[in-house]
């Protein structure tokens, strides 16, 4: 998919993520050592009753002791543990949850190694009437989908905002980039699916007067949802549902929660 920018972005908030990871982790191990160290020299002082060695033994274990809260409660490292990140990432005031589409949840947890995220995609789908099972097979297929590809900018809290079509090239630059190797390689997560179409229907509608090159017009039209991409995205989730035997009735709460979701996210 022709999203280089976005994955360029993307790769270096991961960067920026997994350095503030790794002071978070020397912070905490420093602070720990600095106590243990501490501890045993004041274990030392009642022994030898030294005073001179007692401020050393204070001082090691304060600070420490401090070094070690620090890793917990900074701002930036708060923001770590709750599995959100710099863009993602960024330190914002957002609610991490809000305006996430659900795929998002599936990404967090492949790539952020963040297991909350699990509990959550399955509690949200049980409001769409989705079993408990149900929901974790769905689940597994996307993360199945975001293990074998590699989707970061999932992880970007304005993902849902963002737009896939930059109508200066094709979106599908490389394999799979027709619609029947997409389909065969179950490459789309289906929130992914949702946004092109929907994309794909908006520019067919607002975009028409615009000078853009053939191959970006060819590809609105194959992926609009009122055209070939509304039955494209018929057939993906009819498999999706054969996959993981869930009702394709449960499949369309699920993509109707979605559309709701861009209608009140992007589009208004």
């Amino acid at each position: 998919m022709a999203i280089n920018s976005e994955e360029r972005n993307a790769r270096l908030a991961e960067s920026k993520y997994l350095i503030l990871k790794k002071r978070q982790k020397k912070t905490r191990i420093t602070g720990a050592v600095l106590f243990a160290i501490g501890s045993v020299i004041l274990t030392f002082w009642f022994a030898v009753k030294e005073f001179a060695i007692l401020p050393i033994a204070g001082t090691a274990m304060l600070v420490g002791l401090l070094m070690f809260i620090r890793s917990f409660a900074n701002r930036q490292f708060f923001v770590l543990d709750q599995g959100n990140g710099e863009e993602t990432y960024k330190i914002t005031k957002r609610d991490p949850d809000d305006g996430l589409m659900l795929s998002q949840y599936a990404a967090f947890y492949v790539y952020r190694n963040s297991k909350s995220y699990r509990k959550r995609y399955v509690k949200k789908l049980a409001k769409l009437e989705f079993t408990k099972q149900e929901a974790q097979r769905l689940f597994d297929f996307e993360c199945d989908v975001l293990t074998r590809f590699n989707k970061p900018y999932m992880l970007r809290l304005d993902f849902t905002e963002k737009w896939f079509f930059g109508l200066t090239q094709p979106l599908f630059l490389a394999y799979p980039k027709e619609q029947d190797d997409i389909f065969k390689e179950r490459f789309l997560t289906l929130g992914e699916l949702c946004k092109i179409v929907d994309e794909a229907e908006w520019h067919f509608i607002n975009s028409r007067e615009r000078p853009l090159p053939d191959g970006v017009w060819i590809e609105i039209l194959t992926w609009r949802m009122k055209g070939p991409g509304g039955e494209f995205g018929r057939k993906y989730f009819e498999m999706i549902s054969e996959v993981t035997d869930i009702p394709i009735e449960k499949i369309g709460n699920y993509t109707s929660n979605e559309a709701r979701r861009l209608n009140m996210y992007k589009w208004n």
